[in-house]
């Protein structure tokens, strides 16, 4: 039984996560190509104006950046062979943005929503 090691079963799992992973990305860039994942209406304002929301635009954006530059990072990590693997830290002050374009985009929603309840007239009851 000289395949199963430890060094050849991590070598198999590293390699297997990284099918899995791609398979997964695979499927879902092509779900979205073919459109079964609905993405009409991803960016618009909810409320009465229907134009894009500024609020979504930010976060995505913001969002999609820190993902790939903490992809890169991983990348750079996983050059790096001389230490063993470790996921790498984001710095303190990306965490901060985000967490900051998450929490302003949280803030027009609820907004939104109480300006909504604010705006919906009384319904009478009905007994039963």
């Amino acid at each position: 039984m000289m395949w199963f090691q430890a060094a050849n079963l991590i070598i198999f799992v590293r390699y297997e996560l990284i099918v899995l992973v791609a398979a997964m990305v695979m499927s879902v860039t092509h779900r979205l190509l073919v459109g079964s994942i609905n993405t009409k209406g991803l960016l618009q304002d909810k409320g009465d104006s229907g134009g894009t929301s500024p609020a979504r635009v930010q976060l995505l954006l913001l969002t999609a950046s820190v993902a790939l530059y903490y992809l890169l990072l991983v990348l750079k990590t996983l050059e790096a062979k001389g230490q063993g693997f470790k996921l790498p830290e984001l710095p303190n002050e990306l965490l901060l943005a985000l967490g900051g374009s998450h929490t302003l985009y949280l803030g027009t929603k609820a907004a939104s929503a109480r300006r909504t309840i604010a705006d919906t007239p009384d319904q009478p009851t009905s007994p039963p």
